[in-house]
């Protein structure tokens, strides 16, 4: 099983909130190789504030690295 943050994974998605979160600070990362359940658990976490998503994929194989944007957008408090 890997976590939500193993270099490993295959997509990341990065919470970038408009204001910082006192005990989280201004950025959040989590990983997956589920692009669903990624972008579940991004929302999940964001759900109280305002704030922009990125989800990224990595196109090379572990141990290399080569992040491409596969969407961003705005997410919104509930």
């Amino acid at each position: 099983m890997n976590t939500m943050r193993s270099p490993k994974n295959k997509y990341q998605g990065v919470i970038n909130f408009d204001q910082p979160v006192e005990e989280i600070g201004s950025v959040v990362r989590f990983t997956s190789n589920d692009i669903n359940d990624l972008k579940s658990l991004c929302e999940a976490q964001a759900k109280k504030y305002a704030c922009r998503i990125t989800i990224l994929e990595n196109k090379a194989t572990y141990p290399q690295f080569n992040w491409v944007e596969v969407e961003k957008y705005n997410f919104n408090k509930k």
